[in-house]
């Protein structure tokens, strides 16, 4: 009998401690999401134009995703921009020399009816960030890659989408821009970005796939020589 209320009483201690982390992570998350969205961006009103600024942008496979990045060089001036909910992560204009942090990301496969059981959230440092920005100090675009996303989150560390390569996803990720940045001075300038983005995939989907049936024929080559 004492045995039995022993176990009762650190099943409920249990209970109790898993529902305590619970609430705290709840409430971590709604405090990230505030300052998510008191940060998100908007793309309407730009302190820069296409000749001083950059725009860096990608994205992350196989989930939904809200993003923080922070600028975290001294000298510059600060900043934060965010996304939520989103494949692709396109910046505002920033400034020529600027460094931009991936400070907290929260993973989530929207195909999963039961969200919180798939959900990752992450805060990093400049330190242990795996995705840090250093902006160029010429203006254009700067693509950070396009990644799967649960290994990435997981390791801690940029892993590419065994499905399509990152060069292959740039177009996606410009005409998200494009969507975004619409009836700006920097739309032209994104469609030539495409253009050549386009091709550039093209190129390297058929070198991809021709490499693939290159190496299917010297396997089936070998298990077809004679043994000695």
């Amino acid at each position: 009998m004492k045995m039995k209320k022993y176990a009762s009483a650190l099943l409920c201690l249990a209970v109790l401690a898993l529902c305590a982390a619970t609430a705290g992570r709840l409430r971590d998350k709604q405090a990230k999401d505030r300052i998510i969205w008191k940060n998100h961006v908007k793309y309407r009103k730009f302190n820069g134009t296409p000749e001083n600024t950059v725009i860096f942008y990608g994205g992350f496979h196989g989930g939904s995703n809200d993003l923080l990045f922070r600028q975290v060089d001294p000298e510059q001036e600060s900043d934060m921009q965010a996304v939520t909910e989103e494949e692709f992560f396109i910046s505002e204009p920033v400034r020529f020399g600027t460094r931009y942090v991936l400070e907290y990301w929260y993973w989530a496969d929207p195909s999963d009816p039961f969200e919180n059981s798939t959900a990752i959230a992450r805060d990093y440092t400049e330190q242990t960030s795996p995705l840090i920005i250093d902006v160029p100090y010429e203006p254009g675009f700067y693509y950070f890659g396009y990644y799967d996303g649960r290994p990435s989150i997981v390791k801690g560390e940029l892993t590419e989408w065994s499905g399509h390569p990152s060069v292959e996803m740039k177009p996606e990720a410009i005409r998200k821009a494009l969507k975004c940045y619409a009836g700006t001075r920097w739309a032209p300038l994104l469609r030539a970005e495409l253009k050549q983005a386009e091709a550039e995939a093209k190129q390297h989907k058929a070198e991809r796939k021709a490499a693939a049936r290159q190496s299917m024929w010297l396997d089936d080559a070998g298990a077809e020589a004679p043994q000695d």
